[in-house]
């Protein structure tokens, strides 16, 4: 296959008609046929030019709704008075930005998937420990935040939260988001880093509701798409 003429365009297209359907139909629910028909003309050879899996566009469909919507405000200076206020208030925010944890949650095969999520989180720790660690080094300049390592910290905050809570968000009851929340909160008091407050705890239990009243992330049963998906993701038709 030549090399397309603007393959960041065609890319980006692919993206924009995945991210499409994983709003309207969910991970599990397109297929990559469907991404194909979205496109009015481009190949599957095309798409597979550029992403090898529909798990590859997955990721880069997170990956550019978690920066394009808010890149100004996620590279730049968060708001808040200390490095612990702008922690808080950008934890509330990814809490809050629905669209992108819709498609996110929607991919329940994937999250079923210790593999999967365990490349989907290694991929991202680096970067996002990099973004938080300032805040955390700000937080304890200002006191804040206790006396610590700022980058130990900023892994254990995203450790805690994508692993220990993030992986099964969506399963939990509204009373075990709670009681998860409270204890992360009540830990991270004792170590001097009160970053999860009542504010966080409540935005938590806002997006657990938005997601179990969505069907396409709310918990059931398994997606008729599963065995296609692995297929997919194998490079076959």
């Amino acid at each position: 296959m030549g090399t397309p003429k603007d393959p960041e365009g065609h890319r980006n297209q692919i993206l924009d008609v995945a991210q499409r359907l994983f709003l309207e139909k969910g991970y599990d629910g397109t297929s990559i046929q469907d991404i194909v028909d979205g496109l009015g003309g481009m190949t599957k050879g095309a798409v597979y030019y550029h992403f090898p899996s529909k798990t590859a566009i997955f990721h880069a469909v997170t990956e550019r709704m978690a920066s394009s919507s808010s890149q100004e405000d996620w590279l730049g200076d968060w708001p808040g008075k200390t490095g612990l206020e702008k922690l808080r208030n950008e934890l509330i925010a990814s809490l809050s930005a629905y669209s992108r944890l819709d498609v996110t949650f929607s991919a329940r095969t994937l999250l079923k998937s210790p593999r999967m999520v365990g490349e989907m989180y290694l991929q991202s720790m680096d970067r996002i420990v990099d973004v938080i660690t300032p805040y955390v080094r700000e937080g304890v300049e200002d006191g804040s935040i206790a006396p610590c390592n700022p980058e130990d910290l900023a892994q254990v905050l995203y450790i805690l939260l994508n692993m220990w809570i993030g992986i099964r968000f969506s399963t939990m009851t509204r009373d075990q988001v709670v009681s998860k929340f409270t204890l992360l909160a009540d830990m991270l008091k004792g170590i001097g880093a009160p970053v999860v407050d009542d504010r966080v705890i409540r935005a938590a239990v806002h997006l657990h509701a938005h997601l179990k009243s969505n069907p396409l992330t709310a918990a059931g049963g398994e997606s008729t798409q599963e065995e296609s998906d692995v297929n997919q993701d194998q490079g076959v038709s």
